[in-house]
């Protein structure tokens, strides 16, 4: 990881950065885990841990699920050499993730296809590895995970 400690933000500080990056689509996704995330934090990862993210979305058959053989974990995603070409990482961009406290799996709420795009540049060796990353990390409340873990055999 980065040196930079993380930073603790604010809800609002959050909502600040979603909205800037171009996450208003999302922002009810945001809304809707207001009261789930027990803390948000600011910190950097390099480019070459972005492929441990995991794609939002876990629906059989669906775009994502076929781009990552099933996996939804950004490394896994089908090589794309013409685009990673193309590809600039701007520095101000973030990645905004949910993380599971225990775990600490972490799924992209905003970002997903920018961090496609560094993961596909970095492989194809158009973007350093060392390359840092602004990650804004909502740690989901211990309750959250007690009660969705024992259900979430009901959508599989």
């Amino acid at each position: 990881m980065s040196e930079r400690a993380p930073e603790i933000l604010t809800v609002e500080q959050v909502r600040r950065i979603w909205w800037e990056a171009g996450g208003s689509h999302n922002r009810l996704l945001l809304e809707w885990l207001d009261p789930v995330v027990a803390v948000w934090r600011r910190q950097s990862i390099r480019a070459s841990e972005v492929g441990v993210l995991r794609f939002v979305g876990s629906d059989r058959g669906s775009p994502r699920d076929v781009l990552t053989a099933g996996t939804f974990r950004v490394r896994d995603a089908q090589p794309d050499d013409d685009s990673a070409q193309e590809f600039s990482w701007d520095p101000a961009w973030s990645l905004i993730v949910a993380q599971d406290p225990e775990s600490l799996e972490r799924v992209i709420l905003d970002g997903n296809e920018r961090a496609l795009a560094l993961w596909r540049a970095m492989r194809m060796r158009a973007l350093p590895p060392e390359t840092d990353v602004d990650l804004i990390v909502g740690e989901l409340h211990p309750w959250v995970i007690r009660l969705g873990k024992p259900l979430s055999p009901l959508w599989r």
